[in-house]
């Protein structure tokens, strides 16, 4: 979720390329076919949480970046 709990979603993003946000969010929710990884922070940097197509990071969790379906 972004800026005043709107939800945002990214359209058919090529594979293994890491995307910065614009701002910070929280709650991040795949619901494509294939894994992502979250980070904390921009760059792809930080500890990383991994998230099984349909799995749902806890709401209060934030990242600032994300690989869809990484190698």
């Amino acid at each position: 979720m972004g800026p005043n709990g709107r939800t945002y979603s990214i359209q058919n993003p090529p594979d293994n390329k890491c995307y910065d946000l614009g701002q910070e969010a929280r709650g991040a929710h795949n619901a494509t076919r294939q894994p992502v990884v979250v980070y904390p922070r921009k760059k792809c940097k930080g500890t990383p949480t991994r998230l099984a197509s349909g799995q749902a990071a806890p709401n209060r969790a934030r990242f600032a970046s994300v690989i869809f379906n990484p190698r």
